[in-house]
């Protein structure tokens, strides 16, 4: 379990633990949902969530694809975006791999049944000057070896934080976790790299027999 973060805790020169949590308490899991939804996905697993659940989000200050139309907005206005949403299952108190000149932030909360997020509690913070000094974007094209800009556009409209990269790789990977390619230092183990590759080239080669599908990549997440 995290430790209690107090809520006096700035997370920016005008925002609080205590701000956050009062700002998103009892609000929509999303702004298009409505009571009747009943096809909100995990961002990791891709499984149904529900609700009366136990979920988790992941916010984070700024995004990877610079050239999407909300991210200039995002870093100019200096608030925190929800860039995930994790089932039960996948559900984290702790950030999954924190990455430093992001401040990152992990909610937990349970979801009332019309899609409310209820008892909201921030437990885990990153802010820009904490985390490891790992590149995402660099770790996502070597890979997948294509490039970032080919890989936001295969993602359509989402947008892309650090904790992002590490869940897409990290469900791609079945012998190999993304923490192990990457050391503390933030450089890149080249040994484990080459295994990270060869794991996602047979990721991709099995998605694509199957179209690449959520349905598809849900078990293969589930049975990996």
């Amino acid at each position: 379990m995290s430790p209690q973060i107090p809520k006096n805790k700035q997370l920016s020169p005008s925002v609080t633990v205590g701000d956050l949590q009062k700002t998103l308490n009892g609000h929509k899991l999303s702004p298009d949902i409505t009571s009747k939804t009943s096809n909100m996905k995990c961002d990791y697993c891709s499984s149904k969530i529900f609700t009366n659940d136990k979920v988790s989000q992941y916010l984070c200050d700024d995004v990877l694809n610079t050239k999407h139309p909300k991210a200039k907005y995002i870093k100019e206005s200096n608030q925190f975006v929800q860039l995930a949403t994790y089932c039960s299952s996948c559900t984290s108190e702790l950030l999954f791999y924190p990455c430093r000149n992001y401040s990152e932030i992990r909610t937990v909360f349970k979801l009332s049944d019309s899609w409310d997020m209820i008892n909201l509690t921030v437990t885990d913070v990153s802010l820009n000057s904490d985390g490891i000094p790992w590149k995402p974007k660099q770790l996502s094209e070597k890979i997948s070896t294509i490039s970032f800009e080919k890989s936001e556009l295969i993602t359509n409209d989402n947008l892309w934080g650090p904790e992002n990269i590490y869940t897409i790789y990290n469900a791609a990977l079945k012998n190999i976790a993304v923490e192990d390619i990457i050391n503390y230092d933030g450089s890149i183990n080249n040994k484990k790299l080459s295994t990270a590759k060869k794991e996602y080239e047979n990721f991709r080669n099995i998605m694509g027999s199957k179209g690449f599908t959520e349905n598809a990549f849900r078990d293969y997440v589930k049975n990996k």
